[in-house]
C-alpha cells in the first residue's frame, strides 16, 4: 500500500488527511482514508513535508501550514491503534527524510528562521529514545 499524508487543495489551503491506495486481487487500485480515531491528537495540516515509515509508523516531519513560521511538531500515526502521536518540532521544509534502523535522518531543505535560503545540515533522531 502506498500512504500520502497532507498536502495543498487547489485554494493552497494545508491539509491533514491520510489516505492509502490500495491493490485489489483483482488487479483494481483505489484510494481508501485511513482510519483515525475522533479523539486525542489529530494531526497539523501541513505541505512541503516528508513522510517516512519505520515498521508500521508513519513519521510526518516539519512542513509550512496556513501560518507563515508556524511551529510544526514531528507527528508519528500508528497504523496498528489508527492514533496520532506529537513531538517537538523539526523547522523544516522542502527536505528529504530517510529512515536506516531505529534512525531518523532529516537532510537539506529550508528552515523557518531563513526560509530563501537552502541549508545542507543533516538531523539525526534515534526513534527509540522517541518512542
Amino acid at each position: 500500500m502506498v500512504v500520502v499524508f497532507g498536502g495543498r487543495t487547489t485554494d493552497t489551503s494545508a491539509l491533514n488527511d491520510i489516505w492509502g491506495l490500495r491493490r485489489h486481487r483483482d488487479g483494481r487500485w483505489d484510494w481508501v482514508p485511513a482510519p483515525t480515531k475522533s479523539t486525542g491528537i489529530q494531526p497539523t495540516a501541513r505541505y512541503q513535508h516528508s513522510t517516512t515509515f519505520i515498521g508500521s509508523t508513519i513519521i510526518v516531519v516539519g512542513g509550512r501550514t496556513n501560518n507563515v513560521g508556524e511551529s510544526v511538531g514531528l507527528e508519528v500515526y500508528d497504523t496498528e491503534t489508527s492514533e496520532w502521536h506529537w513531538f517537538p518540532a523539526i523547522q523544516r521544509f522542502r527536505h528529504a527524510c530517510v529512515t536506516l534502523d531505529n534512525w531518523l535522518f532529516v537532510h537539506g531543505g529550508f528552515e523557518h528562521e531563513s526560509p530563501n535560503v537552502p541549508t545542507s545540515g543533516i538531523i539525526k533522531l534515534d526513534t527509540y529514545a522517541m518512542f
